[in-house]
């Protein structure tokens, strides 16, 4: 009976030894999960550096690759000009069929009145790698194309261009890149191409791998030309597919209504040019920045096609 009594003592009295060692170690472990949640925090935080830094060298890359074999060029004058059009029928008029045909081997229309035009000049040759238009209203009457072809593709009628000021609106269109220089576009992945080691989500396996940067330059030119115009929203008629590949690069369109049959499926959008440096990937920064950079000096008043012309026409009929 006394032996049962000494063994049940010197359990009770151990106990408070142990529990002071259970919690000790506790703490220690406690301590230990906090040390690797640094660790780790620290290891994530470097990684995504790395990231960032190794897509910003890419994309240098891809500046640095774009600008030794090609320019920008705001159109200035009628041989500029021409350029941009004899390109547009080209792929308009005999590649596309969505215009007929003309003798003079020049797609124009009256827009163009009042458009600024542009083109990428590929320095080897000289030859017009794709041209852009923003169409820009400058008084009441002139209107933008898909106000008179397309307006009920735009279902919210508070969104039309109708409800805002007729100068702070504008128009991106007739966006348009040879056949060969499409080849040439897809052909060339190797400046910007990950390496096979590399772990990436689909949307910068696309950005990297197949990167339309034709495309994507003529849109920095028409938007980086928005801004410096103080242009509030461009509106676009574009195909769907094309906007949902945009929005993989930071372009952040916004579809005002269902697709219609206009030269195949097209939804009209809109977009705030002043948005579009925040939006972007942060890859594709620089790229947009260099094109600023670039265009700097070309915003003139004879990029404008004959709208301060047709302004002070305007004005003198008004005035007689």
């Amino acid at each position: 009976m006394c032996e049962h009594k000494v063994n049940f003592c010197h359990s009770f009295q151990t106990r408070p030894a142990k529990s002071i060692e259970d919690q000790q170690l506790k703490k220690r472990v406690a301590t230990s999960l906090n040390k690797l949640k640094t660790i780790h925090s620290h290891i994530s935080s470097n990684l995504k550096k790395l990231r960032n830094k190794r897509k910003k060298k890419q994309m240098d890359e891809l500046s640095s690759f774009f600008f030794s074999r090609y320019s920008l060029v705001v159109a200035q004058n009628k041989e500029d000009r021409e350029t941009c059009f004899s390109t547009r029928h080209e792929v308009y008029c005999e590649e596309m069929n969505f215009e007929k045909e003309r003798s003079t081997g020049l797609e124009i229309d009256r827009y163009d009145d009042y458009s600024v035009n542009c083109y990428i000049k590929h320095l080897p040759t000289g030859d017009c790698a794709g041209t852009i238009r923003i169409i820009m209203p400058a008084i009441r009457h002139q209107a933008l194309p898909l106000e008179e072809k397309c307006i009920h593709a735009i279902e919210d009628k508070a969104l039309v261009p109708a409800q805002l000021g007729r100068t702070s609106i504008c128009e991106i269109s007739r966006l348009a890149i040879p056949k060969s220089f499409r080849v040439r576009q897809l052909k060339a992945k190797a400046p910007f191409k990950p390496s096979g080691k590399q772990k990436m989500s689909k949307a910068e396996s696309v950005l990297l791998e197949h990167i339309p940067y034709l495309s994507l330059a003529l849109y920095f030119i028409a938007l980086s030309i928005c801004v410096e115009q103080e242009m509030e929203y461009a509106y676009v008629l574009m195909e769907p597919k094309l906007a949902r590949r945009l929005k993989m690069f930071g372009f952040n369109f916004e579809r005002l209504g269902d697709p219609i049959d206009y030269n195949g499926l097209r939804a009209v959008y809109r977009i705030k040019p002043k948005s579009i440096e925040s939006e972007l990937t942060p890859a594709l920064r620089s790229f947009l920045m260099r094109i600023k950079s670039d265009l700097a000096g070309s915003l003139t008043e004879n990029m404008f096609g004959s709208t301060m012309k047709a302004e002070e026409e305007f004005t003198a009929s008004k005035a007689a």
